[in-house]
């Protein structure tokens, strides 16, 4: 894209100065009033899309610095290539790169819905659920400083009130107290300030996105909506590292000032020659930040802490006979039920979660080595001397297989429901 688009592309290459009217992105220049006309109704040009020229300025920088043309050939992308995850000009798909890449889809094809993707959407939710969390430090954050305030406060009142019931022997080591304590607070403040700052930063940084997000959706053609997504990503992605690193470094534990009030100041006289001493205690946080994003772990602040197994204690719960004479393997599927294999002869006995024997499954492979659960229905069972690959449905009468040839170990998957 040119350095600047506030001149007309094509009056600029006529020697002739004009401003903008409306940016053109399929032929990536500026036009202005007449030219617009012209290019409308040109049969070549009449079907690009055009931007008002003050709208495009509200891109974001990457999205309009984003180059429609091969960078190697000059030309513009016109298909796709899923091989490389690139674009490609007419040139660039005989070139010795691309010669054996069998995918290529049209550019129309793959960036039609961009907008509407659900990367993009999942990019535009994540951004929304950022700014939320971080709404919710900052809130913490700064009920954190007030309650720090507020400790100061309640503290303060208290020394005032044994301070009036002792003498004048107390004013030196009242100061030193004080000035450690007001020390101990304002290093407390200054490191959650710090980090109040640093979370403010990082929502205004977020407003931006969220901004880049509505004006690609209003502005960016879908070629650049498509190839701005990777970028949109890695700053999302960092604002989730950092909210991650702050979880993680402890960044989002609560400070909680308090005291000791020393038990021997009825003897203050004689032997007491300090006032206190101020407590700063780093508690977990009590906020829990949870993400929408499906099959994305949540980011959550543990409000307990970690058990050690040490502390573990193990209790047994029920018992029942398996009915196997030679058992080689069992697994618990995730709602509770249990897969038992018997070795020779080669069968599965399934279990209820409370230990009542439902049924058995037989002839399915020779000698069952392994089993395991894939899902509450769904159970994989490996042969030890078999070298097939087996999938059946577990009806009544055992319904369909499905047997290829593989090498060992060999796997059947079967469907542990009586309604297949």
């Amino acid at each position: 894209m040119d350095s600047s688009f506030d001149h007309c592309g094509v009056c600029t290459s006529r020697h002739v100065s004009k401003l903008s009217w409306v940016w053109c992105s399929d032929c990536d220049e500026g036009l202005c009033q007449d030219c617009t006309e012209h290019h409308s109704l040109s049969k070549a040009t009449r079907n690009h899309k055009t931007v008002p020229i003050g709208e495009y300025q509200k891109l974001p920088s990457f999205i309009a610095n984003i180059n429609l043309h091969c960078d190697e050939h000059d030309e513009k992308y016109q298909l796709y290539c899923k091989e490389h995850n690139s674009m490609l000009c007419r040139k660039c798909v005989i070139s010795e790169k691309h010669a054996e890449c069998k995918e290529m889809i049209p550019v129309e094809d793959v960036i039609q819905n961009a907008k509407t993707s659900v990367t993009f959407s999942e990019i535009e939710s994540s951004f929304q659920e950022i700014k939320e969390i971080l709404k919710l430090i900052l809130e913490d954050k700064q009920k954190n400083v007030s309650s720090l305030s507020d400790s100061k406060k309640k503290l303060e009142s208290e020394i005032s009130a044994i301070r009036r019931q002792i003498n004048q022997h107390l004013d030196q080591i009242q100061d030193l107290f004080i000035a450690e304590f007001n020390r101990a607070v304002e290093n407390a403040t200054q490191q959650i300030q710090s980090f109040i700052a640093s979370l403010k930063n990082n929502q205004r940084e977020i407003d931006e996105c969220i901004e880049d997000v509505e004006n690609i959706k209003k502005y960016a053609t879908d070629m650049q909506t498509f190839l701005g997504i990777d970028q949109l990503e890695n700053k999302l992605n960092k604002s989730e590292n950092d909210i991650q690193s702050w979880t993680d470094g402890k960044r989002l534990c609560s400070t909680v000032v308090s005291y000791n009030i020393n038990s021997f100041l009825q003897n203050i006289c004689y032997d007491i020659t300090s006032f206190g001493k101020p407590i700063i205690d780093v508690q977990p946080c009590e906020l829990s930040l949870h993400r929408k994003k499906e099959g994305q772990a949540q980011l959550t602040v543990s409000l307990e802490p970690k058990s050690s197994v040490e502390h573990i204690t193990l209790k047994l719960k029920t018992q029942f006979n398996t009915l196997c004479t030679e058992v080689s393997c069992c697994c618990i599927s995730p709602c509770g039920k249990l897969a038992v294999s018997n070795f020779e002869p080669s069968y599965l006995n399934l279990f209820a979660p409370d230990g009542k024997y439902e049924k058995a499954i037989k002839n399915i492979m020779p000698n069952i080595n392994d089993v395991t659960y894939v899902d509450n229905e769904i159970v994989a069972v490996v042969s030890y001397y078999d070298k097939t690959f087996s999938v059946i449905c577990s009806t009544e009468d055992l319904g369909s297989r499905l047997t290829v040839n593989c090498a060992w170990p060999s796997f059947f998957l079967c469907n542990d429901s009586s309604h297949g």
